[in-house]
């Protein structure tokens, strides 16, 4: 922040963060503390005054003659016209500063404008009963305007004007500058809270590998693959023995209407049909086909392909193949929900859980990093724009003699 003390030259030397307490001390030298004093001790003055006119214009009475309706219409007037009169009584409170007092004094003319515009209907009727105090309301409201009329004439320097301005910025940037350490406080949070997501993600991933790993839970793997891998060599053997007999097997459950359900789930799906197929009522169907066989309709390249299909089919041994499928299906599932419900399992499921829930906490925290980010690379900007503005303002003040 050197670039501030260039503008002062060999004068005086002030950095940006001495700027604020230099401001005031040339705004001090420029509205003495006696004249705000002053100021204080005459608005309090005309306060003192306009409330003992106010209470005079209340106290007043009407003469006995004035009809009630008249009466009603005068009273009203008169509260309205005390009311405004306290809301400004209100507002002319004593400053504590020069400042204070300046933002008076530029607020005082839209004050009594706005004072005049609501009570000049109301004063208008007033004057026709109570012209003395109406009077003499109006002559302490003049001085009022006599006041800041001259302090105005006193708060109308461009040096003073520039202190007001730079030392508005710097007010103004006090809440940005807590806006900003705010946001900063806010990104350090974010920063550190994703430290912690991440040390906590490398501990799960540890700990997942370890349960991966557990000797218990990749014995029950392995003894489920050797399962699933049996059944499978069992289940191309039933292919092998009933795929060739689909177009028997449709034809058949025609002429056959007690294995019609039967083999359409054999025509479909062999392999589920033949686990399903408790009782094995295939083999009766079977019989009936080779009995039937030349009844088919099947075409002559077809039916010596069933044929020797139906002559491949033995009744032990698909019976002991049935036997062996419904084993391993059955070893095979009780294994596979020995493994999910394993503590082991259920363990390695929360971890899952857990990281999933991670990686939906980074991906909102990436974002809001980012518009944390941008929002301080703009502060950034606004500050280097304020910073010229400063300069060009107080400009004029360190020309001061």
């Amino acid at each position: 922040m050197n670039f501030f003390k260039k503008l002062f030259e060999k004068k005086e030397q002030v950095s940006y963060l001495g700027l604020s307490e230099w401001l005031k001390a040339k705004e001090s030298e420029l509205i003495p503390n006696d004249m705000v004093e002053g100021f204080n001790s005459r608005l309090s003055e005309l306060n003192n005054m306009l409330a003992e006119e106010a209470l005079m214009l209340e106290t007043a009475e009407l003469m006995n003659d004035v009809p009630q309706r008249i009466m009603q219409i005068v009273e009203g007037n008169k509260n309205e016209v005390l009311r405004r009169l306290q809301m400004f009584k209100e507002w002319c409170k004593q400053p504590e500063n020069s400042k204070e007092t300046a933002n008076m004094v530029k607020e005082s003319e839209k004050q009594l404008v706005e004072l005049s515009e609501s009570t000049k209907k109301a004063f208008s009727i007033l004057s026709e009963f109570y012209r003395d105090n109406v009077k003499q309301i109006l002559a302490a409201l003049s001085k009022y305007e006599d006041l800041f009329s001259e302090i105005a004439q006193k708060y109308t320097n461009p040096k003073l004007t520039a202190v007001y301005g730079a030392l508005k910025i710097l007010d103004d940037r006090k809440e940005e500058d807590e806006k900003k350490s705010l946001i900063v406080k806010r990104k350090e949070e974010l920063f550190e809270h994703a430290d912690k997501l991440k040390s906590k993600k490398s501990l799960l991933h540890i700990e997942l590998s370890q349960l991966q790993n557990n000797h218990g839970l990749l014995a029950a793997k392995s003894r489920l693959h050797e399962f699933r891998e049996k059944e499978a060599e069992l289940q191309n053997k039933i292919r092998e023995f009933f795929s060739p007999l689909q177009d028997a097997f449709v034809k058949y459950a025609h002429m056959a209407v007690q294995y019609e359900e039967l083999l359409s789930k054999y025509a479909e799906n062999p392999v589920s049909a033949f686990g399903a197929d408790i009782k094995l009522d295939a083999l009766s169907a079977i019989q009936g086909i080779r009995q039937s066989i030349d009844e088919l309709g099947l075409k002559e390249s077809k039916l010596e392909k069933t044929k020797q299909a139906l002559d491949k089919i033995e009744d032990d041994e698909l019976a002991a193949i049935h036997k062996d499928y419904a084993n391993l299906s059955k070893l095979a599932g009780e294994t596979e929900k020995s493994i999910q419900d394993s503590s082991v399992v259920k363990s390695m499921k929360e971890i899952e859980n857990s990281l999933a829930l991670i990686q939906l906490a980074e991906t909102k925290m990436e974002e809001d990093i980012k518009s944390i980010l941008k929002q301080i690379e703009s502060f950034a900007e606004h500050d280097n724009k304020e910073l010229i503005e400063i300069m060009n303002k107080i400009k004029p003040v360190t020309l001061m003699p």
